[in-house]
Order: C-alpha cells, then sequence, then structure tokens
C-alpha cells in the first residue's frame, strides 16, 4: 500500500541510507506515494457521499454535447494509444440530471477503456433512448471480462485485472462510484460482453420524452 512504501522510505533516508543519488529517489518515491494515497483518499471520500444518500444537482444539458467535451478533453490520451473515437450520437439529446456528476460517471469509464483498449484499436461512444432514460454506452475493442468477474467489478476495489499494476494508479473504484451516480439519480448502469470487446452503458434520465431518439438496440446477451 501507499503507507507501507512511505514508511519504508522514510525509515531509510531517517537512517541515512545510501548516497545522495540513492536519497533522491527514496524522496521521489515517497512524493509518488503520498500523491497515490492522497487520489485514493480523494475517491474513497467521493465513494462515501455519493453512498450516503445526496441529492444530484439537477439541470437540463444536452447529453450529447457533454460526450464531446468529454472525448475533446481526453484527445491525448487517446491520441497516446493511437486511437480515433468513434461517435454515435444523436444531433441532440437533452437530459436531466447532475451535468458534473454524470461526466465522472462518463470519465471513468473512458478511463477504463482506455486503460484496456490495445495501442491503435477501437472506442465507440453512442447515445440511444431507452424508454424514459438516454442509454450512453463506452464500447473498446479488446479482451472479453470473465462472466464471474461481470457480476463484481461493481464492488469497490475489486479488479477484473489481477496484475495490480501500480503505475496504472488504479484501485478497482471507479465502477462504484459509477453505480452509486445511477442509484443515485435512479437509473441504472451495467456491463456485457461483444465478439470483439466490452462495452459499459449508463442511463440518464431524459428531459420529456424520448420520441427524438432513435431507439436502442437490444445488446446482446453476455458470455
Amino acid at each position: 500500500t501507499p503507507i507501507s512504501i512511505i514508511q519504508g522510505y522514510a525509515e531509510g533516508l531517517s537512517e541515512d541510507v545510501g548516497n545522495e543519488e540513492k536519497r533522491e529517489k527514496y524522496c521521489t518515491v515517497i512524493k509518488e506515494e503520498s500523491e497515490r494515497m492522497n487520489q485514493l483518499v480523494l475517491r474513497l471520500l467521493e465513494l462515501s457521499r455519493l453512498e450516503s444518500g445526496i441529492v444530484p444537482n439537477l439541470s437540463d444539458f444536452d447529453l450529447c454535447a457533454l460526450v464531446i467535451h468529454l472525448m475533446d478533453k481526453n484527445t491525448a490520451g487517446l491520441a497516446a494509444k493511437e486511437i480515433v473515437p468513434t461517435l454515435d450520437l444523436p444531433e441532440r439529446c437533452m437530459v436531466r440530471a447532475d451535468a458534473l456528476l454524470i461526466e465522472q460517471a462518463l470519465q471513468n469509464y473512458l478511463s477504463n477503456a482506455l486503460s484496456h483498449v490495445p495501442d491503435g484499436c477501437e472506442i465507440r461512444v453512442t447515445c440511444h433512448a431507452q424508454e424514459d432514460a438516454a442509454r450512453v454506452e463506452v464500447f473498446n475493442s479488446g479482451s472479453s471480462i470473465a462472466p464471474e468477474d461481470l457480476e463484481n467489478i461493481w464492488q469497490a476495489f475489486y479488479r477484473a485485472d489481477k496484475s495490480h499494476n501500480r503505475s496504472a494508479g488504479r484501485y478497482g473504484l471507479g465502477l462504484s462510484i459509477v453505480k452509486a451516480i445511477a442509484h443515485a439519480h435512479g437509473t441504472q448502469c451495467g456491463a456485457y460482453n461483444t465478439q470483439d470487446g466490452v462495452c459499459f452503458w449508463l442511463e440518464v434520465p431524459l428531459c420529456g420524452t424520448a420520441g427524438a431518439l432513435p431507439p436502442a438496440p437490444e445488446p446482446p446477451a453476455v458470455s
């Protein structure tokens, strides 16, 4: 954990272990792990806040414009993986929700997709009507999720990727936060495997009727 690593390197410094180069490395590790711990605590506090039953700050906004804005903010991350995302969006999709929370949920989906998609492969974001809610889907090509993991990935600290790669800075909290955001809006979220990847979806309450949007296609059975 970050705390145990910080303790270990701090003890090394207190005992004046190594030369100047090694001490500088120790300080760098302590700073990095402190920031990692800070991010972990902030995400835990955010999850706790959402699960405590907060009332979303509702407003009417265009969900498609939010998606486009989010993709623009992630241009660097997409370019680093040589990915040109595909957007399948209607011209407009007015929803009534907490714009900041919905953006956070979709950012978690996109970050998750970027972490798992192979370089040069596909990320696709779609939006369709689903009864009284708009359904946003974030698809990434690559490996599927094991059926036993699909039911558990929404739990805090659960990671289907068992490698626990510390460099990725992931703790298994992102999808728990998405689930809490969906619950706060009285909607649903989920994931399913496709033949060539994984798709995560989130429902956002529509503003007015859903007639202006094309109907959502039926998702394939989870494999």
